[in-house]
């Protein structure tokens, strides 16, 4: 069985936003021992370039299905706004990753974000 880190890790690089958010929420959950700075500590630096590559793949691609611009051109109210409150959701759990990864980031960063 894997542990949480390896399924954290997997949910970024197999392209699933909503396994990468339920991390998001185990990790703001006082209920669960899901803690992100604590896997970011415990993370290989090629471990930490499969993070940082899979969340900027997954980004770009939600991104890219969910162009910024195309909230205002689309005149069906169905599709377009059901799917935002997700990006935003997506975005919010990067920014989690990334305040975390600054807490437990050595001082001389052996590595690029």
């Amino acid at each position: 069985m894997m542990n949480h880190r390896e399924q954290f890790l997997n949910s970024v690089g197999n392209d699933s936003p909503q396994a990468f958010l339920r991390f998001i929420e185990q990790h703001n959950s006082k209920n669960d021992s899901f803690n992100i700075e604590e896997a970011l500590q415990t993370l290989p630096k090629k471990d930490h370039e499969r993070l940082w590559s899979g969340l900027r793949d997954m980004t770009r691609r939600l991104l890219l299905t969910n162009p910024v611009g195309s909230r205002e051109n689309d005149d069906s109210e169905e599709e377009g706004p059901s799917e935002w409150p997700a990006l935003l959701s997506y975005l919010e759990g990067v920014t989690t990753v990334g305040l975390c990864a600054l807490v437990v980031m050595p001082e001389k960063p052996t590595h690029v974000f």
